[in-house]
Parts: C-alpha cells; sequence; structure tokens
C-alpha cells in the first residue's frame, strides 16, 4: 500500500524511479522492489526520503488509508483516542523523532 503511494509521490513529483534511486543513495533494482513492494523500507531510506523531499507527508504515505481520505482522517485521530492512549502514542512518536535526529546528527551537514 505505501509502496504505491510513495510511486504516486514521485510520479507526481515528475521523478522517475531511476532519479528517485540516484538521490537516495539507491541501486536502481532496489528502487524497483520497494515500489513494488517486493521489499520493506527501512530507516535509512525513511530518512532519505525526508531529506531529499521535505515536503513528502509520512503520514498519508504509511496510513493504512489508500486515498486522499487519510489527511482529513488524521485530524479527527483524537475523537479516536483517550487521553492514555495519546499520551502513549505521542511517546513512541517523540522516539521515532528522536532516533531519526541521532541519524541525520551521525551524517552531519546535506550538500548538494
Amino acid at each position: 500500500m505505501y509502496n504505491e503511494k510513495l510511486r504516486l509521490f514521485f510520479k507526481k513529483e515528475g521523478i522517475s524511479q531511476k532519479e528517485a534511486s540516484d538521490r537516495l543513495g539507491h541501486a536502481p533494482a532496489m528502487m524497483s522492489r520497494f515500489l513494488s513492494g517486493v521489499s520493506v523500507f527501512d530507516v535509512k531510506f525513511i530518512v532519505a526520503l525526508v531529506r531529499e523531499f521535505p515536503h513528502i507527508d509520512l503520514n498519508y504515505i504509511f496510513s493504512d488509508q489508500e486515498n486522499d481520505t487519510a489527511k482529513e482522517s488524521a485530524s479527527n485521530i483524537t475523537t479516536d483516542l483517550n487521553e492514555t492512549d495519546l499520551v502513549k502514542e505521542l511517546g513512541i512518536i517523540q522516539e521515532k523523532l528522536s532516533h531519526i535526529k541521532n541519524i541525520l546528527s551521525d551524517k552531519g551537514p546535506i550538500t548538494k
């Protein structure tokens, strides 16, 4: 599901699979496996994706929803969670963001 959304993102950006693989630092064959759903993205791929395409909406890409209603339903998420669940989810998100920041700080500044 997310592989299809990512493929659509690249198409909307006017980016070929080859260009995406070059920009994200992966072999074209690996990018093909990612976009076909044969292989699962790793954290390094996601970090490279966010670095190269800071405007990408990862909430939409990795949501379980298959269409644009994912953005609409995200605004209503607090109605589906009680306060305890929400605090727990925010803690998990904070840990993941901290992990990504650590990876980014180890890589140094982005140069083009």
